[in-house]
């Protein structure tokens, strides 16, 4: 089973000037493409959460998330402005980095 983890950055958010959706309307978006993902809060920043989606079907869940949430004509920007996206690699100790705030960063291919 492999995992894929989006990980709510708000210091991203606020840096971005747009900070007008919160962590339960991403939680709410992922929902709404049929995804249910586990969620993890920080008890001392409780807007900085990870939402870890698990799989046998890595490559099918990524396109969801690129279609339905990173697309979406709502809040799609702003989950790209504030997200950083991870899945496991093919080697047990690998992240692929699939999406990040910060446009500067390399991205990894699924």
């Amino acid at each position: 089973m492999k995992c894929l983890s989006i990980q709510l950055q708000p210091q991203a958010t606020t840096a971005g000037g747009n900070a007008s959706f919160t962590s339960d309307d991403l939680i709410r978006l992922v929902k709404s493409v049929g995804r249910y993902p586990e969620v993890d809060r920080d008890d001392a920043h409780p807007e900085r959460i990870s939402l870890n989606l698990f799989t046998e079907e890595l490559p099918v869940l990524w396109q969801d998330i690129q279609n339905g949430v990173l697309g979406d004509s709502a809040m799609g920007n702003w989950v790209k402005q504030s997200t950083i996206i991870v899945c496991e690699g093919e080697a047990e100790d690998s992240l692929l980095l699939l999406s990040h705030f910060d446009s500067n960063e390399a991205l990894d291919n699924l």
